[in-house]
């Protein structure tokens, strides 16, 4: 195999990241609220996905009925003023007090009108879907037709208290970087991508290229994403996260000798045979995606067997990571059919965030093993890198087929 394989991996595993796949249930709950203060009424218009409450119902039934969904917001998000409780009223024509909307494939739309006795000190309650955690809802509020600000109701603030005069405060940097850390603590793709780099680390200089590669992914999905000229689909990037994560695993115990030669051209072939599969199945995008990554697995296993494996190794797997990472929340706002009204100083908050966690996360794998090797237990070193990549190989390739799409 030619070294000159790697750059054409490059290339065609960064073209596959977008190829488009069927969209896949979050791992995390979000939703959309529209809040429009006028005088003595506020009216609410609330947006989730489908997917968010199939937990109200048994295994294999479909989604909530709308009523029952209706029913469920009314008990969870409120509005209080000075003079108590503001009722959602009843919008007549037969509407009842939750009025369904039209929505997106997918999606859940609801329009609730309160009306309040006194309009001072309004406060607004939302704490819908946080049962489930982690749960954001991405808010836009407007007081009296001044400018709609973003907000956010998260886990540690489900109400947000409205001053008598003005617009509200809008949504820190801040809270969108703890929002990032949030993901990460909760992402366990990322987090098992983290430690099968740190199996592989071997010299501390290598640790320079892991935090540029990641830096640089992060960057770029950031900026591509602001400016509106890609969006990677949530099941492409959980396909591509555990390809990243066999691969890294496979590289920290990469034998040496014949075998090594053998081993990239062994597991690009048989990602070869599923995109082989995917294109006698008629499913171009699952075809374009397999393909990429049987060249990325036998271009940077390739690169990994080399005696003396250059430090910049690093650049292409992390970059890509950081690259699909990246476009969580993007992918979150699409889903939403919010992507246009939302702040791009938060989404770069937030992958700064997710930045900062993936280097603590990382940090502390590192440091852990190397006290693994230095303690009484060292000489089961080896037996646990081999089981630990086992387990690692064997989760990201079940992350990569069973996002790829086949059917």
């Amino acid at each position: 195999m030619k070294a000159a394989l790697t750059p054409l991996a490059a290339l065609l595993a960064v073209l596959s990241v977008w190829a488009p796949q069927p969209a896949c249930a979050a791992e995390h709950s979000i939703s959309y609220s529209l809040w429009v203060v006028d005088g003595d009424s506020v009216l609410l218009r609330y947006t989730l996905p489908k997917e968010e409450l199939r937990y109200l119902v048994p295994a294999g039934w479909p989604s909530p009925a709308t009523a029952s969904v209706a029913s469920y917001l009314l008990e969870r998000i409120t509005v209080q003023s000075a003079a108590g409780a503001c009722p959602a009223i009843d919008q007549g024509y037969d509407i009842g007090r939750v009025d369904p909307l039209a929505a997106g494939p997918g999606l859940y739309s609801y329009e609730i009108l309160y009306r309040c006795t006194d309009p001072r000190g309004l406060t607004l309650s939302n704490t819908a879907l946080f049962e489930r955690a982690p749960h954001t809802d991405f808010a836009r509020v407007q007081i009296n037709g001044s400018e709609f600000v973003p907000v956010l109701f998260t886990a540690g603030r489900q109400q947000l208290r409205l001053p008598d005069t003005g617009p509200p405060s809008r949504a820190s940097a801040a809270s969108y970087l703890r929002q990032g850390g949030a993901h990460v603590l909760h992402d366990l793709e990322g987090a098992c991508f983290l430690i099968a780099v740190a199996l592989l680390l071997r010299r501390r200089e290598e640790l320079v290229y892991v935090a540029a590669g990641l830096a640089l992914g992060y960057v770029a999905a950031t900026v591509l994403a602001a400016v509106n000229l890609a969006l990677l689909r949530p099941a492409a990037g959980e396909a591509w996260t555990g390809l990243l994560v066999a691969c890294v695993a496979i590289a920290a115990v990469i034998p040496h000798g014949p075998l090594a030669r053998r081993l990239p051209l062994a597991a690009a072939a048989g990602l070869g045979l599923l995109a082989g599969t995917a294109a006698l199945l008629r499913q171009p995008q699952a075809t374009l995606l397999l393909a990429g990554a049987a060249l990325f697995t036998a271009g940077f296993l390739q690169w990994c067997t080399r005696s003396a494996a250059p430090a910049q190794r690093w650049l292409l797997p992390t970059i890509l990571f950081g690259l699909v990472d990246g476009f969580v929340l993007p992918a979150d706002w699409n889903l939403l059919g919010i992507a246009a009204l939302m702040p791009t100083t938060g989404l770069a908050a937030f992958n700064a965030g997710v930045l900062l966690a993936d280097g603590l996360l990382c940090a502390a794998a590192v440091g852990a093993i190397a006290l693994l090797k230095r303690s009484r237990a060292a000489a089961l070193g080896p037996l646990a890198t081999d089981l630990s990549a086992a387990a690692l190989v064997g989760l990201g390739m079940f992350w990569l087929v069973s996002q790829v799409g086949l059917r």
